[in-house]
């Protein structure tokens, strides 16, 4: 999950008291960006470059929380709940391992066109890298959001003086 926070105490110190009205305003800019980023995501960034589609699943788990207010700040968090979707964002590195035979005297593998039997194989390092979804989304789509904010603070300030 990415979280995005609209602060609020730049705000209410400039205005010096903090309306209901501006609260209002701030949760409603936060809600719609979470939709829009939503959509982005999967629009974007989920159909193509960095990640194509597949089976949907990835596209399908991506979800947005509620609006949430703590103190001076408004929030919310785009995400998804499926741990590849989370090796995709991160990266990861499986160190080198060896598989050994538990079940059975032998390990059997197709290797060079012929049925072959080990009794461990050694596996190198696997890395994946990283191919960011949500915290690329997110950078390319906030300077929008921080400009819309910026406005309808104005405008809040505005009409309530």
């Amino acid at each position: 999950m990415i979280e995005f926070t609209v602060d609020q105490s730049g705000a209410r110190a400039r205005i010096g008291r903090f309306t209901p009205q501006l609260l209002v305003t701030l949760q409603t800019h936060v809600l719609r960006f979470a939709i829009m980023l939503q959509g982005y995501v999967k629009a974007e960034k989920l159909s193509g470059d960095p990640l194509n589609r597949r089976t949907g699943n990835l596209s399908r788990s991506i979800n947005f929380a509620p609006v949430k207010v703590d103190g001076n700040e408004v929030y919310s968090s785009v995400g998804t709940n499926l741990s590849y979707g989370k090796v995709h964002e991160l990266g990861l590195t499986i160190p080198a391992h060896t598989i050994q035979a538990v079940r059975a005297q032998a390990l059997a593998f197709s290797w060079k066109g012929k049925l072959r039997f080990f009794k461990s194989v050694q596996i190198p390092d696997v890395k994946m890298p990283q191919r960011s979804f949500l915290r690329s989304s997110l950078r390319e789509n906030s300077p929008q959001f921080v400009q819309e904010v910026d406005q309808a603070v104005k405008e809040a300030v505005s009409e309530s003086a």
